[in-house]
């Protein structure tokens, strides 16, 4: 079984019911990707679209998905990046990291539910599995704070 280096992408508006290795199938209608886990494992990994799970990006040529696909309940617990259809391994995670994550994911969640855009907040998942909310105009105004932040953001989902 080896690894996935690449994805081809296919835009579909329903999910065929086979799924090649190497394809992300992409359904716009459905707001929903489906796709063979990278490591060869053959476990279907769904990614749902909107503003609170998965984002995808096409260029015209590729697809990428952000952020991580983190298979946690997967045997093979496989956590990659697809940019511009490529895979990149990303770092293996604790289970307390995994457990701060998906806290921090559930937060997001409620708060888009209640009206507030998850934009507008900079929620914080410690190790620990504490979370912390604070509005995204609290902290400094200077620029490379902001890129730090988002940075840092990004390494806890």
């Amino acid at each position: 079984m080896p690894a996935v280096e690449r994805f081809t992408h296919e835009f579909v508006e329903f999910i065929p019911s086979e799924i090649q290795e190497g394809v992300l199938y992409i359904s716009l209608p459905y707001t929903t990707t489906i796709h063979l886990c990278a490591c060869g494992c053959h476990t279907k990994v769904v990614c749902p679209l909107s503003p609170t799970d998965y984002a995808m990006v096409f260029d015209g040529q590729s697809v990428g998905i952000s952020p991580s696909i983190g298979n946690w309940n997967f045997h093979c617990q496989s956590h990659y990046f697809i940019r511009r259809g490529r895979v990149v391994w990303a770092a293996a995670m604790s289970q307390t990291a995994i457990a701060a994550g998906r806290q921090r994911n559930r937060a997001v969640k409620q708060a888009e539910e209640q009206g507030s855009s998850a934009h507008e907040h900079l929620v914080w998942a410690s190790e620990n599995g504490s979370v912390t909310e604070h509005p995204a105009d609290s902290g400094p105004q200077d620029p490379g704070w902001r890129r730090f932040i988002r940075a840092i953001s990004k390494l806890i989902r």
